[in-house]
């Protein structure tokens, strides 16, 4: 029995070695054709992904805080409706603060909540502002969480193992492997394919800008907008992390257009809560439901400055 058990942990052994050849194998082959590499693993994409923003974001969570230690930093998270909405320069003018705005398309508050744990556990964050899509109250999507471990441009980062880990599944501890290898392997050639989406473009600190704004079409009417029970467990985690780790968190609800859904369980949270439905925006800046062109961004961040004018007071949360 013991022999067999010895046996069994060389075989093992020796399969994940070879499985870590293979993968050393395929990022080389990256040197001549990429063509090879998207047979078994996910390219990397830059513009407006995760991609091209994560090293962004992580020479920001880097940068020293004894240089700007009266402009608190603050970190924006949420949905597409957030980095695609939400201009941090136009903020970190108005309120004197240094922000960052990490979003990711389809991200709910699970992946939010690893994320925010894993950072917060290395960086000095002094308030976080919880975007809180109704698209994504229901929402359990596998593919957000692989967008920041395929698309994190250094997969060493704390946050991007936690990443892998929250989700928990096969498929993503290998894309998350198989990017590690690629990162240390010298002759590796990282050269992400560009994004798709041609009527964006990538202004800084996490913002991707809807730049032009075809016909507005209605995209999200048949989604249940309705929080799960998971993903308010999640919210619930994300607000007393940050209580315990004496961090403000501000609750942000985006403009929408033609969407119906209900808010008043947000003020169970017993936390600061910003509804953006409130304010006036033309209907003509909305592309969808949603997301904003640049104009629309533009001034809805200018407004959402002057709603957190009191929430940061003297630019220092609470």
């Amino acid at each position: 029995m013991k022999s067999f058990l010895i046996n069994t942990w060389k075989f093992i052994g020796l399969a994940v070695m070879l499985y870590v050849v293979f993968m050393f194998f395929i990022s080389s082959t990256t040197q001549v054709t990429p063509k090879i590499e998207k047979l078994f693993y996910p390219s990397e994409r830059m513009q407006g992904s995760t991609y091209e923003r994560t090293s962004e974001l992580n020479a920001w969570l880097e940068e020293d805080n004894t240089t700007t230690q009266d402009t608190p930093k603050v970190l924006l998270i949420g949905a597409s409706s957030c980095y695609r909405n939400i201009y941090p320069a136009l903020l970190d003018d108005a309120l004197n603060i240094n922000s960052f705005n990490a979003g990711s398309a389809g991200m709910n508050t699970a992946l939010e909540y690893h994320i925010v744990e894993s950072i917060t556990s290395e960086h000095k964050i002094d308030a976080i502002i919880l975007e809180l899509c109704p698209l994504v109250w229901n929402l359990k999507r596998s593919s957000s969480f692989q967008d920041w471990i395929i698309n994190s441009q250094n997969p060493l980062e704390n946050y991007v193992l936690d990443i892998a880990r929250g989700i928990n599944r096969t498929k993503e501890y290998v894309y998350y492997f198989y990017r590690v290898v690629k990162y240390l392997n010298p002759i590796a050639k990282r050269n992400p394919r560009p994004y798709l989406d041609k009527t964006t473009k990538y202004v800084g600190k996490g913002f991707d800008c809807i730049d032009e704004t075809p016909s507005y079409k209605p995209n999200y009417q048949n989604m249940e907008l309705d929080w799960s029970d998971e993903n308010w467990a999640y919210l619930n985690k994300i607000i007393e992390l940050n209580r315990e780790r004496g961090i403000k968190t501000i609750a942000l609800s985006s403009p929408t257009r033609d969407l119906i859904y209900d808010l008043s369980k947000i003020s169970d949270l017993n936390i600061s809560h910003i509804d953006m439905n409130k304010s006036e925006f033309q209907m003509e800046w909305f592309q969808d439901e949603l997301h904003m062109n640049c104009e629309g961004a533009h001034m809805y961040t200018t407004e959402l400055a002057n709603q957190l004018k009191p929430l940061l007071s003297s630019g220092i949360p609470d």
